[in-house]
């Protein structure tokens, strides 16, 4: 549930930044209002959100340097045969 708290939190962060009258900030605050009725109140701390960000950070970082080592192993792209369509 710290997770859930902690994406709500970044949701609530977002709407003013794309206008809480636009059709994405509306989406936002209906999705917040859906999923807050799950989460009991001070189920996350802002300790909590802290490591939850550190650990998507961490995550992402891994997630990049895998999908970095793939597409180093991947073979380089062949030429185009004369005439083909381009």
């Amino acid at each position: 549930m710290q997770a859930v708290g902690a994406i709500l939190n970044g949701m609530a962060m977002v709407i003013p930044l794309v206008g809480a009258g636009s059709p994405v900030g509306q989406a936002l605050a209906k999705a917040m209002a859906d999923i807050g009725k799950h989460v009991q109140p001070g189920a996350n701390t802002p300790q909590g959100d802290n490591e939850f960000v550190k650990q998507m950070a961490m995550r992402q970082q891994r997630m990049g340097s895998q999908q970095g080592a793939i597409a180093s192993q991947a073979p380089p792209p062949q030429p185009m045969p004369p005439g083909a369509p381009g």
